[in-house]
């Protein structure tokens, strides 16, 4: 029998308009499924995890989930905001490089984790 490390949720936030953002990591290289044919990829076999945020609808339907691209080590987003605007904040901590789209690409200190804050718009 295989053991599948759990993903995990740590954060919610309620923008404007009612949508819900949800943050947290996907462990090694497991897809999770939000539903409403909304999937999200841990990219690493490591055992640390690959940050992940998602979106939901003023409904519960889920609308897009992200992850980064992965370096060896761990990133988590541990906590998640919207403003009044519905841009939405997602903090947490990575360790090495990882690419956030966009051409956006955030690097810790050597061999340190550090902080990261990520903003998406609407």
């Amino acid at each position: 029998m295989e053991w599948i490390p759990p993903s995990e949720l740590y954060g919610v936030s309620v923008d404007a308009l009612g949508n819900a953002y949800t943050v947290g990591k996907i462990y090694g290289t497991y897809q999770v499924n939000f539903g409403n044919e909304v999937t999200a990829t841990g990219g690493s076999s490591n055992i640390y995890g690959n940050l992940v945020i998602a979106k939901f609808n003023s409904l519960g339907v889920a609308q897009w989930a992200n992850t980064a691209s992965p370096a060896p080590n761990v990133s988590v987003f541990h906590g998640v905001s919207a403003d009044s605007s519905s841009n939405v904040y997602a903090v947490g901590h990575i360790g090495g490089q990882f690419g956030f789209g966009n051409e956006v690409t955030v690097t810790s200190y050597g061999s340190q984790v550090g902080v990261v804050i990520v903003k998406y718009r609407p």
